[in-house]
């Protein structure tokens, strides 16, 4: 039987209602939303390399398109997993984590487990004003999109002219993950035609209960069919010895959702001395209606 849920932390930054959860070996990252609480990040303390959620297994189809990464952006760092998970199994690989919000590095490192190395770094900092620091000067094998607030995605993150600054710090060969939720989110298909607007395959994954979605995005001019995934996942589980079964995930691949003729494509055209106030006010906690609005389920 399970031990009580207890709140082992609390934090209100102008960006998030932070929240520690623990019950037995798990440890739980909840943000609170005006209405509800979102799950951000599971871990169990007796095993940090095994992902404890849908959303971080699936993450590692990613793998089917870079399997050796070594550079790795993170937007969103949550508890840090993500840089935890990859260092173990790649430890050469440089990752920049990045969060507007530094009450969210902090617990990542308090709660979570989350190391400064000589491969990992973390930034505090709006992650597109970051990627844009980066254009001309680092070029990434995998990109990890995951900078969720509670009940919303900041909409300056979501946008065509967004993607087109990822494209351009994207390594050859690169791929773009970006976490578009589950059964929730009423906007994938909008989320769909945007990114496939900018780039040339989109991949989805979820799995078979809805619970996540994950859109993969990649330059090559070849298409990765359905029946090669099950390959790969299987050459990588030989090299890697990964505690997740990348089979299993090769099996949640599901084809691209039809663009819906209603969906359309996420703009913003700020002006360049416009996005940073842009920025800061979609990032801010305050309670008001998001352009990007998503509804809370049960998280698995």
């Amino acid at each position: 039987m399970s031990s009580k849920k207890k709140i082992i932390y609390t934090d209100k930054t102008p960006f998030n209602y932070i929240v520690v959860i623990e019950y037995d070996d798990i440890r739980e990252l909840w943000f609170k939303g005006p209405n509800d609480y979102f799950l951000q990040s599971r871990i169990s303390t007796k095993n940090l390399i095994t992902p404890r959620m849908t959303y971080s297994q699936l993450l590692l189809a990613g793998l089917f398109f870079t399997p050796s990464p070594k550079q790795i952006l993170v937007i969103g760092v949550g508890g840090g997993l993500v840089p935890h998970y990859f260092s173990h199994y790649f430890p050469n690989a440089k990752i920049d984590a990045v969060d507007v919000d530094k009450g969210v590095i902090q617990v990542s490192k308090k709660f979570f487990f989350l190391k400064e190395t000589e491969q990992i770094k973390t930034h505090e900092a709006d992650g597109r004003l970051f990627i844009q620091n980066q254009i001309g000067k680092t070029k990434y094998d995998f990109i990890i999109l995951d900078a969720f607030k509670s009940g919303s995605v900041p909409f300056h993150l979501k946008t065509l002219q967004f993607y087109e600054e990822i494209k351009s710090i994207l390594a050859p060969g690169g791929v773009v993950a970006s976490n578009l939720y589950g059964q929730s989110n009423a906007l994938k298909p909008n989320d769909l035609k945007t990114f496939s607007e900018i780039f040339q395959q989109i991949y989805l994954f979820e799995d078979p209960g809805k619970i996540s979605t994950l859109l993969f995005a990649t330059q090559s001019d070849k298409r990765v069919q359905e029946n090669e995934f099950k390959a790969r996942s299987i050459k990588l589980m030989e090299t890697h010895s990964f505690s997740t079964s990348l089979e299993a995930i090769a099996e949640m691949f599901v084809p691209n959702e039809a663009l819906e003729r209603m969906a359309f494509i996420f703009k913003d055209n700020f002006q360049k001395n416009q996005l940073k106030e842009a920025a800061k006010k979609n990032n801010l906690d305050n309670g008001e209606p998001r352009p990007y609005a998503i509804v809370n389920h049960n998280p698995d």
